[in-house]
């Protein structure tokens, strides 16, 4: 990686459809990740295949506001529930 060049890893507890619904989300907002619930070649090359995800920065949603984070992530799947079925 170049200097001042960055890599965003999405680490979530969805799976199956819930993270396919969440990936299509953050396609269509334009967020676009490098590694998906996994590390970099360059940590696993480093430390193995290990399952915590090395990071230097962390940014959890619900912890920064977690009562507003709660009401969103309802809200988001009665939308979702009526775009899906």
């Amino acid at each position: 990686m170049a200097e001042g060049e960055s890599t965003i890893i999405l680490y979530t507890c969805r799976n199956d459809r819930d993270l396919q619904i969440a990936l299509d989300f953050c396609k269509q907002i334009g967020l676009k990740f490098d590694y998906v619930n996994e590390n970099t070649k360059e940590k696993i090359a480093q430390y193995g295949d290990t399952r915590k995800i090395y990071a230097d920065v962390y940014i959890d949603d619900h912890a920064i506001f977690p009562v507003e984070s709660q009401i969103a992530y309802l809200v988001q799947m009665d939308l979702i529930e009526s775009l899906y079925g």
